[in-house]
């Protein structure tokens, strides 16, 4: 037997300046990186790579040990010109400067409003990325987009659709049929 002491987090998530989540666990030993059905590395920090829900268990020398809250990772592969997107996780800044910062964006437009690159801020309507609603997002180049946060709860989720064209996003973080929405 021993004592472990656990700080406030087991587990922070940070983003690189190239865009990549990096997750670092808190102080330990050992470090067990899992995305629920098998362990993707034993370092301190692990950088996923895929759409995911990723947890670390800490052990310390005495051989006691801790798991972290889960995080999930969602991974958007951005096509050069227009991509149609959804988020599914609810992010802690949810801001078009902050989601896509490390990004070369030309534009994003919902059904009413949009957000320009090098635009005044007072003409970008559009500020915040809101899950479960689609999105036309423009690219200089081909990219990838890597968001942290929490999965949207799909009970209670209802799509508010008008008469005539709707953009809608998929809130679902594993493959869910349309028709059990509509």
């Amino acid at each position: 037997t021993g004592t472990l002491t656990v700080a406030k987090s087991t587990l922070t998530t940070n983003t690189s300046e190239d865009g990549t989540i990096i997750l670092t666990a808190g102080s330990g030993n050992s470090y067990l990186w899992s995305n629920g059905t098998e362990t993707v590395a034993t370092t301190l920090s692990y950088s996923p790579s895929l759409t995911g829900i990723y947890s670390v268990e800490i052990t310390n020398t005495t051989g006691c040990s801790v798991n972290s809250a889960p995080v999930a990772i969602q991974k958007i592969t951005l096509m050069k010109g227009w991509n149609l997107i959804s988020t599914n996780l609810q992010q802690s800044d949810s801001s078009i400067t902050n989601l896509f910062k490390y990004t070369d964006i030309v534009e994003i437009k919902d059904m009413n409003s949009f957000w320009r690159s090098g635009q005044p801020d007072a003409f970008n309507k559009l500020k915040t990325i809101t899950p479960a609603k689609g999105y036309l997002v423009k690219m200089n180049n081909a990219d990838t987009l890597m968001i942290s946060g929490t999965p949207l709860t799909t009970k209670n989720l209802i799509f508010s659709i008008t008469e005539g064209w709707s953009l809608l996003g998929c809130p679902f973080q594993i493959s869910t049929p349309f028709t059990s929405y509509f």
